[in-house]
């Protein structure tokens, strides 16, 4: 999957955070197949606002934990709250792998909690089994309003290396098939969530 998307010619990310988005948003707007690289903390949290403002219906993510730097920025949450706020349907399913040491557990995570306090029952938190903790390339995809896959695809998680696009055609469905087998072959375990658990201090 990695080589497919990384083959894909892709805009330079070297630009002001606020020329960044402005990027995305006409991206988006245009539903261009155009993949932009992500080069910081900064882009990927920027990547992951626009696609939960794009986001229609069911939102999945593959992540470590939820990176608090990432995750835990006010544009971010805000954007997820708005997307699990569109509507009755709107559902956010996250698996998580937590194989990094010292890394914050999934109740003291603000992203999470945030979100709980408004939305409990439209976020589903998964701890991944043995088998999904030693996959490298983690990503979010989404389905647009517009009917488009959108995406984030890591291709060096530690260095916060990533591609996206807000219309990634049969690659958008590939991940999203990719999710689903994760949850019915290799195996999650649903994590009980609600929102008194939660630590959002």
């Amino acid at each position: 999957m990695g080589e497919s998307l990384s083959a894909e010619k892709s805009l330079s990310a070297e630009e002001s955070l606020s020329a960044y988005e402005d990027t995305l948003e006409k991206l988006a707007e245009t539903e261009s197949t155009e993949f932009v690289n992500n080069s910081s903390k900064e882009h990927a949290s920027i990547m992951i606002k626009r696609l939960f403002l794009e986001a229609k219906g069911q939102v999945r993510i593959l992540s470590d934990h939820l990176n608090p730097d990432v995750y835990g920025r006010p544009g971010v949450i805000d954007a997820a709250m708005s997307f699990l706020g569109k509507s009755a349907e709107s559902r956010l399913e996250v698996i998580v792998q937590l194989n990094e040491e010292g890394c914050p557990k999934p109740e003291d995570n603000a992203f999470v909690g945030h979100l709980l306090e408004e939305h409990e029952g439209k976020i589903t938190l998964y701890q991944a089994d043995e088998k999904l903790k030693e996959c490298k390339n983690h990503f979010m995809v989404v389905t647009t309003d517009k009917g488009k896959h959108a995406l984030r695809y890591e291709l060096d998680t530690k260095a916060h290396l990533a591609i996206g696009t807000f219309n990634a055609g049969v690659k958008g469905q590939r991940l999203i098939d990719s999710f689903g087998d994760m949850l019915k072959i290799k195996g999650c375990t649903p994590l009980p969530l609600t929102a008194s658990k939660i630590n959002t201090d």
